[in-house]
């Protein structure tokens, strides 16, 4: 169990970390960020993350549409973000997400993952969309981003 734990807490700093670079949106930087992980049941893990946010745009609406955690190319696990808005200015923001595992994926696939686990079997796909004061929308999309970004063995 503990290393199913690992294994889903490695996803959700992925999740963390790529929620918290959002840069991709101009004039928004990630002025701090801090994260911590609790077992949310057998199969799933809730992770919450403290961000220090400027934004020097108007607000920003940011719905998360998906992350989903690979093991040598197949899904392995996933999860959402909570919709964010962020306030022009300077502000911290605390964000609350579940991460599960696939459908297909036991608890026994996550047991032995997690007991042979190697970061560099593992990438990560991120969407996000992204609705400014004016209306405009960004699609924020990044796939196979490799796990040993986030992590080294």
């Amino acid at each position: 169990m503990r290393r199913i734990i690992i294994l889903l807490f490695a996803l959700s700093y992925g999740l963390a970390d790529a929620f918290a670079q959002q840069q991709y949106v101009e004039g928004v930087t990630i002025e701090s960020h801090k994260f911590s992980v609790r077992p949310a049941g057998l199969r799933s893990v809730r992770f919450y993350l403290n961000a220090r946010v400027n934004n020097e745009n108007d607000s920003l609406l940011i719905k998360c549409r998906n992350i989903t955690l690979y093991k040598n190319g197949e899904p392995f696990a996933s999860g959402t973000c909570p919709q964010i808005t962020l306030q022009a200015g300077r502000y911290e923001y605390n964000i609350r997400a579940t991460v599960y595992l696939s459908e297909g994926v036991s608890t026994w696939n996550a047991m032995m993952a997690a007991l042979f686990f190697d970061a560099k079997d593992y990438s990560v796909d991120f969407s996000a969309d992204v609705f400014t004061a004016d209306g405009e929308t960004l699609n924020i999309v990044r796939k196979e981003i490799p796990l040993t970004k986030y992590l080294s063995n």
